[in-house]
């Protein structure tokens, strides 16, 4: 499965994304992002101080119905704080849950049971993408977390995720361009976008 810094990247770029042009940034806001982006994969955490990686290693952890679940907590429990944005939140987390399954989904897994029971709990089948563009860390102890080999399949997944990152802020800046603004008259970003081509 991808590292953690591939699922970092992945809820950046969820978090750019809806995040509106003239909207600040929000760490706090972008730190849930992530948060949730790495949760499916939490039980590693114990699982690493125990010394024993898979010990909470459960299937139904990469499940969209877990997903669900996870997202109507969410909601349930903004919804009863009278919370303006429950249904936002939601709706985000089954999202961020979700982006965080398609990567897994995209990974080749070194696990006996190649594949993502994606539709637990209504079937067991295991399911994998016919492409992958990942490949599963090594995670047996601290030596091999820390190994070359997982840097160099770390590095790919930045490589790989940078690019859909990259292209949505040049099309987040192009836009920003010709949108008006008191502050824009739509000439000086077009110089800067001459610049870039």
């Amino acid at each position: 499965m991808p590292s953690p810094v591939g699922h970092t990247l992945a809820g950046y770029f969820i978090y750019e994304s809806e995040r509106k042009i003239e909207d600040p940034f929000d760490w706090k806001k972008m730190g849930i992002f992530v948060f949730v982006s790495n949760l499916p994969d939490m039980h590693y955490v114990p699982a690493l101080l125990l010394g024993n990686v898979d010990r909470f290693h459960y299937p139904f952890l990469h499940s969209f119905c877990l997903g669900g679940i996870v997202a109507g907590c969410v909601y349930s429990v903004l919804k009863i704080k009278k919370s303006r944005e429950a249904l936002y939140w939601g709706r985000t987390c089954f999202f961020l849950y979700s982006a965080h399954i398609l990567l897994d989904y995209l990974c080749k897994n070194n696990y006996p049971s190649d594949g993502l029971v994606l539709f637990w709990p209504f079937s067991d089948d295991n399911y994998t993408a016919p492409i992958h563009l990942f490949a599963d860390l090594q995670k047996g102890h601290l030596g091999q977390i820390f190994s070359w080999f997982n840097f160099s399949k770390v590095l790919k997944e930045i490589l790989v995720l940078s690019v859909p990152i990259f292209l949505m802020h040049l099309l987040r800046f192009k836009t920003a361009c010709w949108r008006p603004s008191p502050t824009n008259d739509g000439e000086k970003c077009a110089s800067s976008i001459r610049k870039l081509n």
